[in-house]
């Protein structure tokens, strides 16, 4: 078994032969990237986003991004998650895959070709958890990256959400990380937070850095 790390671009491949090169590798990576324009879009107005399977990103009362780990997740990978802090009471919407698709549009990144659907998206969105899973079982090394706002690292049990500086600074955080349990005054990491009992759901999910994330393929972003 390799131990190489494995990253977003890693995972896009195994999604493009899960779904026997139907859709492009391009395309694949779209629609992963353009999650990240859907959070920066809910956060932006004070809306917390659940990326079903994975996690949720919120704001805390000091308007401080997070993000939650499932449980679910948590215990099908036997994964730990420092505290990041407590989410503000905020609505909280469930990732849009209608949204989703209309960002990918007017963007211009999705492929012509590829004749995306929601229903399409869905189970593209699916197809890389899936996929994610399959490395993490292996016991690899994840960074899957969240485009221009995050990327999360699963390495040895344990997974950390880094978000990127100039995210931060949309909310006044300026270059300061919010990662591995620090918080924003520098106090003492939090201590792991342990997987709860299992859950009745399942899913999936996993990523590498050793290939460029953004520009390895003709997107621009």
């Amino acid at each position: 078994m390799s131990n190489a790390q494995v990253a977003t671009y890693n995972i896009a491949e195994a999604v493009h032969k899960a779904v026997s090169g139907k859709i492009s590798l391009d395309g694949l990576l779209a629609v992963w990237y353009t999650i990240g324009l859907v959070v920066q879009s809910q956060l932006s107005v004070r809306k917390g986003v659940k990326l079903a399977g994975l996690g949720t990103f919120s704001l805390t009362a000091a308007n401080e991004p997070i993000f939650i780990l499932s449980n679910e997740f948590m215990n099908k990978y036997r994964l730990k998650q420092r505290s990041m802090g407590k989410s503000d009471n905020i609505p909280l919407t469930t990732l849009n895959y209608v949204q989703l698709l209309n960002e990918l549009t007017t963007s211009n990144k999705a492929n012509a070709e590829d004749h995306l659907t929601r229903e399409m998206v869905e189970k593209i969105y699916n197809k890389y958890l899936s996929c994610l899973g399959s490395y993490l079982i292996e016991g690899r090394s994840v960074v899957l990256s969240i485009h221009k706002v995050c990327e999360f690292l699963i390495s040895n049990g344990e997974f950390t959400c880094n978000f990127q500086s100039d995210f931060l600074a949309t909310y006044g955080v300026g270059s300061k990380k919010i990662a591995n349990g620090e918080n924003l005054k520098g106090q003492k990491k939090a201590p792991l937070m342990p997987p709860q009992p299992p859950p009745r759901a399942r899913d999936p999910i996993t990523g590498d850095r050793s290939v460029p994330l953004y520009n390895t393929l003709s997107l621009t972003y």
